[in-house]
């Protein structure tokens, strides 16, 4: 996948990105005729995540623009100490202004609907719908932070507190167990599976030491220091879309920035799809794809858009989920059996 280099806030950064066009899987450019999506993974997986979004048919009537945020995936930069969802958007920004993208509809995940919703209020011009997949409370609850912690003291552990050698597996696997627990309740499938070792491929890069630090501050200070967002200031449609069975954050959660964004006047809404996980862009994919659909095709200024492609598409990602056991196109179903107790 091609790289591009930026300078931030946050430092020098080498962007790992994808964009894909109804025509082809990984494209240069995009199609200028048509509506750009962006879409911004979330924590731990990288946009390997995204890869039901991209093998959607309807989807892929626009444009599909994807990265590795920073200290995530095949993206390689220093995260400071000083990193957060401030630094995050600078990264995002100077990225669309790198490839010369016009205004977006953001989809954010997780984490990436932190860097999406703070995006749209700083960046109002550049943000045409918003549409945030489990967004995170606007506080992050003690719990939850505890819970990031646990995981982080099991990754740490599984290298010796930090000491250079060889890794302790069991220590590891608990910590993969546990983000698996607050990603997808520890559902296991071969999809699931195939992410999770590609993405301890780049982690061993990206957060063994002596980066650990960098790890702390990506998965735990990204959400415990983060200042309320910003919210005045978005001028564009936002739809939040509550996963039912997300364990981290409750519909009070995602009622409570709905409420928040219709205080400063903002246009939300929100759609709870009722048995998703909290990345239930993976597991729900079927329910929650049409409403990203919906959003952009209602938001878009764009009016001749192609009908979706009857013989289907591929998704960018296919080839290294394959490569990393996937035996399919992870059109699956998913349960609840799982190897981490």
């Amino acid at each position: 996948m091609p790289h591009i280099l930026i300078t931030s806030a946050g430092g020098p950064l080498s962007v790992c990105y994808t964009i894909s066009t109804p025509t082809a899987t990984s494209a240069k450019a995009i199609d200028p005729v048509l509506p750009t999506v962006l879409l911004l993974h979330p924590v731990y997986l990288g946009q390997i995540a995204l890869h039901h979004q991209f093998a959607d048919a309807h989807l892929r009537r626009f444009n599909l623009v994807a990265l590795d945020l920073r200290g995530h995936g095949n993206s390689v930069g220093a995260v400071k100490p000083t990193y957060g969802v401030a630094e995050a958007v600078d990264d995002v920004v100077n990225f669309l202004e790198s490839l010369h993208l016009p205004p977006v509809h953001i989809v954010g995940v997780d984490l990436g609907s932190l860097v999406a919703l703070e995006l749209a209020a700083i960046w109002p011009q550049r943000v045409i719908s918003l549409s945030l997949i489990s967004p995170p409370a606007l506080e992050e609850p003690a719990d939850v932070a505890q819970g990031r912690q646990e995981i982080y003291d099991c990754w740490e552990a599984g290298f010796g507190g930090g000491a250079q050698g060889e890794a302790d597996e069991s220590a590891l696997f608990d910590a993969v167990c546990g983000a698996l627990q607050l990603g997808v309740n520890n559902m296991q499938t071969p999809m699931v599976s195939a992410l999770v070792k590609n993405v301890l491929g780049t982690a061993m890069a990206n957060w063994a030491p002596p980066k650990l630090d960098e790890y702390h501050r990506i998965t735990i200070d990204f959400y415990t220091s983060r200042p309320r967002p910003t919210l005045r200031g978005i001028a564009c449609p936002v739809q939040i879309v509550h996963c039912g069975e997300d364990i981290a954050y409750p519909r009070e959660c995602a009622e409570e920035l709905l409420d928040a964004l219709r205080a400063v006047d903002v246009d939300a809404r929100m759609h709870e799809v009722p048995d998703a996980v909290q990345w239930g862009n993976i597991t729900h994919y079927a329910e929650i794809n049409p409403l990203i659909h919906n959003m952009v095709t209602e938001c878009a200024v764009e009016r001749h858009v192609p009908p979706a492609r009857k013989a289907g598409v591929e998704s960018p990602y296919i080839a290294a989920l394959i490569e990393s056991g996937l035996q399919s196109d992870g059109r699956e179903e998913f349960d609840d059996d799982s190897d981490c107790e």
